[in-house]
């Protein structure tokens, strides 16, 4: 996860999001990751990744890095866009994998950016309409693996995820 500095907006229209998501179509698969869940907010980004030959720190540099440079010259500032580093953490099991790439999709659901499920498969910012088949896939998304870990067929994976994420409480206020 990282954030804009000060909790600002890193994205400020479809332009900034479709260029972050170009930098990850770019980046993910060339240095060997796999992404299974990601949702852009506007002030912050959920990336679900399975690390490749290179250390996470690098994508994480090289996407950020070539991201805040475009974004400061397109908006005309200067400065820090992200606060801090990223923070991560290592996944333990399938088990808290799924959580973590439920979490991840649900995010702008509970942030209030779509009113339900239907409109979060229709969202172009999160990476639940590939796992929902509602749109064609970045580059750097792993469905067919993702849905793997829901169910024996597509179908079946995309019940037992949506019954799941249907049946998960709200995050605390």
């Amino acid at each position: 996860m990282v954030r804009g500095v000060e909790r600002r907006q890193i994205f400020l229209d479809d332009v900034d999001y479709e260029a972050y998501l170009g930098r990850l179509s770019c980046l993910v698969p060339d240095l060997g990751f796999r992404c299974f869940a990601w949702a852009l907010m506007p002030n912050h980004v959920h990336l679900v990744l399975q690390t490749g030959p290179v250390p996470l720190a690098r994508l994480m540099a090289r996407v950020g890095t070539a991201y805040a440079g475009r974004f400061n010259r397109r908006h005309d500032r200067v400065g820090h866009l992200f606060q801090n580093r990223y923070r991560a953490r290592r996944v333990i099991d399938d088990r808290d994998l799924l959580g973590v790439i439920l979490y991840a999709h649900l995010n702008p659901l509970e942030g209030g950016l779509v009113g339900d499920l239907t409109e979060l498969a229709e969202f172009a910012w999160c990476g639940h309409g590939a796992l929902m088949a509602t749109r064609q896939p970045w580059p750097f998304e792993s469905p067919a693996r993702v849905l793997e870990l829901f169910g024996r067929t597509p179908g079946v994976a995309r019940e037992s995820m949506l019954a799941q994420m249907e049946s998960r409480p709200p995050k605390a206020e």
